[in-house]
């Protein structure tokens, strides 16, 4: 049918777009070329187009490809935008959090980075925002992993220091990729590592890409029987509310 089928160069200049609008360092050009599996000529003039109309911006030397001021407008209003979802997640998060007697942590993934955003502790130290702060990327962060594309997660890992991870696993990319695809088919995140019982559950926008996740954790030996079912059942369940209310708004 006529007017069914996508213009090829539209479609790879907003998928160059969107890749470097989730690297705050900027990528090469061999890079794009190696993510998009795409000749470096074909890119140099896709992004050589995007830099003349400010969606894009190099550096020199060396030469790496950013996000331009108009790029960078559309950026700040998704920002914007993932702060109303913080607001969505709190109310739900406080809840978790006493009813569970765990720590629960809203994180955001934004600009490249999953950052911490609330944490309340489920006792007196109460609810606290938090500025910005760096998630552990082989942590809860990889249940918003899972459901990136596969470009944002090859640039995602390569910016990221899973090969000094603290736990040989994560040093290897096929249990990692295994991962991802158990986290996708079950929709959630849940482990024991060294003592500390986790569940993570994203929290989706209406096109199914992770814009923050809800998670939870607490000590494994304070679990009651039947607690770690119930902790995920809870932790699911309100990462799909604030999505649904998020693909509403």
């Amino acid at each position: 049918m006529a007017g069914t089928k996508d213009i090829r160069s539209v479609v790879r200049a907003l998928d160059i777009m969107e890749l470097v609008s989730n690297s705050p360092a900027g990528l090469t050009l061999r890079q794009l070329s190696h993510a998009f599996a795409l000749p470096r000529q074909t890119v140099h003039g896709l992004v050589r187009t995007l830099i003349r109309k400010k969606y894009l911006t190099k550096s020199a030397p060396p030469v790496r490809y950013m996000v331009g001021p108009m790029m960078a407008a559309l950026q700040q209003r998704q920002i914007e935008w993932n702060r109303d979802v913080l607001c969505r997640a709190i109310p739900p998060a406080i809840k978790l959090g006493r009813d569970h007697a765990a720590i629960v942590m809203i994180a955001q993934y934004t600009g490249g980075r999953i950052l911490g955003r609330f944490f309340c502790a489920g006792d007196d130290e109460g609810p606290k925002l938090l500025y910005n702060s760096p998630v552990a990327e082989y942590g809860c962060s990889l249940v918003v992993q899972a459901f990136m594309e596969a470009p944002e997660l090859a640039a995602y890992r390569s910016q990221n220091a899973f090969a000094k991870a603290d736990w040989d696993y994560w040093r290897c990319p096929e249990n990692l990729d295994a991962l991802y695809a158990l986290i996708r088919e079950v929709g959630y995140l849940a482990m024991v590592k060294s003592g500390v019982f986790r569940v993570a559950a994203p929290i989706l926008n209406s096109d199914g890409r992770p814009t923050a996740m809800l998670g939870i954790t607490k000590p494994y030996e304070d679990l009651a029987p039947g607690a770690a079912r119930a902790s995920i059942d809870a932790t699911v369940s309100a990462a799909r509310k604030v999505s649904e209310a998020v693909k509403q708004a």
